[in-house]
């Protein structure tokens, strides 16, 4: 059974504040990685038990909900069910003992529709070269690495599409100004610019990608016959 106070939120916390003292206490208790298994500094929970942590801690607190939840669902799961073993020694170990994960995904014309994203990623060696905006990156400024998405080749659509792990500090990184989001004004977005940043890929795997490269390219020259 967890126990887990909000605190005074009329009286002690600012317009745009983070939340760290509120992240420090989930990351005592635990829920900062539910789902990771316990042999990995996690807790073991399923998703339907973390969702209903987080529905009940939002309750409370909507901005550390949402905090919790895309940390959880949309970067910790991600590289605890993806990850490689080096990348979940890179990724995921400080982040289920404070370090706060982020998502990629939206860009300036690209919400929904994910499928048009324009962020172009590029093979270079082991890693991949990542060029392109992101919109309403939650905790960006705060957080040490994100899950982004970007595109090898934009014709191909959602097909075209895999995600990377890019620490936040790493050269070609540029974070915006925090921008804020009603209802939850604790927990600020911001615009992210990338600039040949290097990033590692998780999904997909770069062998299936560079196969489906290779298949789309014959396709193109059979067409072309």
């Amino acid at each position: 059974m967890f126990s887990f106070t909000i605190g005074d939120r009329t009286s002690t916390w600012k317009y745009f504040a983070y939340l760290y003292s509120q992240i420090k206490k989930l990351t005592d208790l635990g829920l900062m990685a539910a789902s990771v298994s316990e042999d990995d500094g996690g807790l073991g929970l399923d998703y339907l038990s973390l969702a209903v942590a987080i529905e009940e801690i939002s309750r409370g607190c909507a901005s550390t909900g949402m905090i919790l939840c895309i940390h959880n669902f949309l970067y910790v799961n991600l590289v605890n069910e993806k990850g490689t073993q080096e990348q979940k020694e890179r990724f995921l170990t400080d982040f289920t003992k404070g370090a706060i994960g982020c998502f990629a995904l939206s860009e300036p014309g690209a919400g929904s529709d994910a499928a048009n994203i324009k962020t172009m990623a590029r093979l270079d060696g082991d890693f991949w070269i990542l060029n392109g905006k992101k919109s309403w990156v939650t905790s960006a400024i705060e957080g040490s690495a994100a899950a982004v998405f970007a595109t090898f080749d934009p014709e191909l659509k959602h097909k075209g599409i895999a995600c990377f792990l890019v620490p936040l500090d790493t050269e070609g990184v540029f974070r915006g100004k925090k921008e804020p989001i009603i209802g939850v004004s604790n927990c600020p977005s911001v615009k992210s610019l990338l600039t040949d940043a290097r990033g590692t890929q998780i999904y997909g795997g770069v062998t299936d990608i560079q196969k489906r490269l290779v298949g789309h390219f014959l396709l193109k020259e059979h067409d072309a016959l």
